[in-house]
């Protein structure tokens, strides 16, 4: 299908926290809390007769039957992948959650005429760190990662109701182990921290688009960054396994950093997307970039930034982003134009000019473009519960939601 329209729809939820309110004490192994039991599911889907959901993620007849929680969702892909996934408590309950949470953002959409819009794409996006294990890691292994990426993957892209749909599941951090470095002066091997986030086009088969994050921040937290803060857990160092950032990684390899892989093609319209702190690489490469309508930022402390958007007038920019705070997590920016108007928006000193304002402190939570706000209650089943250390003021501040904005014509 050819789209005339985007709509974007935001997973609003808290994917870091602060341990006593300080900003020198954040959290970042957030646990994902129990899997959601067949109770729960027809809880959640209380509002739609016998649970009249509509993409089929959510098994509604286990769930009928009172089956326990590993098969109240469908979970699809090689044998391994599924198995790998369902025998690590915490990643089960992340995948579950989060194909309950896009099963109920395809029912309410169906479920409601004032959603109906033909012609639209619809882009649902969890944000940065959305997987990522509650261990002193904070990262999964390779292995996690592929079975991760494949359920996810092979059970969205199954579902023929989504194929109107594109699918941000946020990112995963993982490890890859690189056995081919002695050329490099590693030694045998050495670990490259990867920040993924699968770009997953709902029901049609193939191969599922990456988008990789380049630039390591203090907010990840992963190894390569704790060693270069110096404070990385004695007992996890291994001399002769150095870790480094992907960019690093490419350097070394002899690759130029570009952002061809950012930008996809859906229905004949091209999408720029952008993980946190890399919000403007687009804009560095205007001949891989082109013209994009859309750019979407999945990110965990990363504002739309007016100099770093890059999309065609009249474009917007989105993003979804797992902070602490109740300030605006899930936002789209309308770009009316480009200042100043002498040059093209390509230019280093060129700043888009975003209606709503795009200042920060002034927004609150309103959004003239929103269109439908589901909030997630700490009495809902899809609640990520307070970690345990976690100060509580902050963690219940940090508001849980689904998002709807108009579609924006693209």
């Amino acid at each position: 299908m050819a789209y005339t329209h985007i709509r974007y729809i935001a997973y609003h939820v808290g994917t870091v926290a602060l341990k006593d309110g300080t900003h020198d004490t954040a959290i970042y192994q957030i646990p994902a809390g129990m899997t959601i039991s067949a109770q729960e599911q027809r809880q959640i889907f209380q509002n739609f007769g016998n649970m009249d959901i509509v993409a089929g993620l959510v098994d509604k007849q286990k769930v009928l039957e009172d089956k326990p929680p590993i098969f109240s969702v469908k979970l699809l892909g090689d044998k391994d992948s599924v198995s790998t996934v369902r025998n690590d408590a915490d990643v089960l309950a992340r995948v579950q959650r989060f194909l309950t949470v896009l099963e109920l953002a395809a029912t309410t959409m169906a479920s409601r005429d004032d959603l109906q819009t033909d012609g639209v794409l619809n882009v649902f996006s969890a944000p940065e760190f959305y997987f990522r294990p509650p261990n002193e890691t904070v990262s999964y292994t390779e292995k996690m990662y592929r079975a991760i990426a494949d359920v996810l993957s092979t059970t969205i892209k199954s579902c023929e109701a989504l194929e109107d749909w594109l699918v941000l599941p946020g990112t995963i951090m993982w490890t890859q182990e690189v056995d081919q470095s002695k050329e490099y002066g590693f030694g045998k091997k050495f670990k490259v921290d990867q920040n993924t986030c699968l770009v997953i086009h709902g029901g049609l088969m193939g191969k599922t688009p990456t988008v990789e994050k380049l630039a390591p921040s203090n907010i990840d937290y992963v190894p390569s960054m704790r060693i270069l803060q110096g404070d990385f857990p004695e007992e996890l160092q291994d001399k002769d396994i150095p870790w480094i950032d992907r960019a690093e990684f490419l350097k070394r390899q002899g690759m130029w950093v570009t952002t061809r892989d950012h930008v996809v093609t859906i229905g004949g319209v091209r999408l720029g997307i952008e993980v946190c702190l890399d919000h403007g690489a687009l804009k560095r490469y205007p001949r891989v970039t082109g013209d994009i309508p859309a750019q979407f930022i999945v990110a965990c402390s990363k504002r739309i930034l007016a100099d770093k958007v890059c999309v065609t007038d009249g474009g917007f920019a989105a993003r979804c982003d797992g902070f602490y705070g109740g300030g605006p997590r899930g936002e789209i920016r309308v770009i009316t134009s480009y200042n100043p108007t002498d040059k093209s928006r390509w230019g280093k000193t060129t700043r888009g000019v975003l209606n709503p304002t795009n200042q920060f402190t002034n927004l609150g939570n309103a959004n003239p473009h929103l269109e439908l706000d589901i909030p997630i209650a700490a009495t809902s089943p899809l609640y990520w519960p307070r970690p345990p250390e976690a100060d509580a003021n902050v963690w219940t501040g940090t508001r849980q939601a689904i998002k709807f904005y108009e579609p924006q014509a693209v």
